[in-house]
């Protein structure tokens, strides 16, 4: 966690400092149309591309792809102050790999072994001066990959049984950043109101995120006989390109 939190602020300083050489603190006031937003929420859909080391050890149930989806939010750190193009938030998203299926030979009860991976870390993301009806801003992140494996018994050979009986699990949390770049349609404020008005649009970005090896159950190594589990673990890096589209609120 140590390690998780000096590289978090070793991002942040570096955003800030960035920042800090591109306008005058005390000055600054960008003139319009420039593309700058208060504030955002996003929802989004994700393809990921694992890296060759995790498609290899994971080997996703949907080919050369992970089905994802991700939410994030960023906030002017000089609040109602000024405008800034640097935010600072928080991004979140969550992958699939997929799921094994095995069956005890001697019961006939079923297991089911699920793959997914997380990350959450905070965010800084800085939108580009420029003008018209696009904002283009980059971002990096650093925080926490949580690979999680897990055993259960599949509910399909229950009936009426809605409550998950886990048998085993297998959860590692390990460094992991990143950065992106990403657009979205502007739209400028009416003027009419004192206050930032909100709108939304779709956006798209690319991401990438690597960092530290992360622990997982291996793809296929469950085993279990007459009640008694066995599997083997592995280690893999988190290397992933993350293309995204969604809604932005800002």
């Amino acid at each position: 966690m140590k390690k998780i939190a000096t590289t978090c602020i070793t991002l942040l300083v570096f955003y800030a400092s960035l920042f800090a050489q591109q306008v005058d603190p005390d000055n600054y006031s960008p003139a319009k149309p420039v593309n700058t937003v208060p504030g955002y929420f996003y929802l989004g859909l994700e393809a990921g591309i694992p890296g060759s080391q995790l498609k290899q050890n994971l080997q996703s149930d949907f080919g050369a792809l992970t089905p994802a989806f991700s939410a994030g939010f960023g906030l002017n750190p000089f609040g109602r102050e000024r405008e800034s193009p640097l935010l600072l938030g928080i991004d979140f998203s969550f992958h699939t790999f997929g799921r094994d299926k095995t069956t005890d030979p001697f019961t006939d009860i079923r297991y089911k072994t699920s793959y997914n991976k997380f990350f959450i870390g905070p965010v800084a993301r800085l939108y580009l001066p420029i003008r018209g009806k696009l904002a283009v801003f980059t971002e990096g992140m650093a925080g926490a990959h949580v690979m999680n494996s897990r055993i259960k018994v599949d509910q399909t050979i229950f009936d009426n049984n809605e409550e998950e009986i886990l048998i085993d699990s297998e959860n590692d949390t390990s460094l992991g950043y990143g950065f992106g770049v990403g657009l979205h349609t502007r739209k400028q404020d009416s003027g009419k109101f004192d206050l930032p008005e909100a709108h939304a649009s779709l956006f798209f970005r690319v991401s990438y995120l690597t960092g530290d090896r992360s622990r997982h159950i291996e793809r296929d190594s469950v085993n279990i006989i007459d009640d008694v589990l066995t599997y083997r673990t592995a280690y893999s890096p988190m290397g992933l390109l993350q293309v995204t589209v969604g809604l932005i609120l800002y």
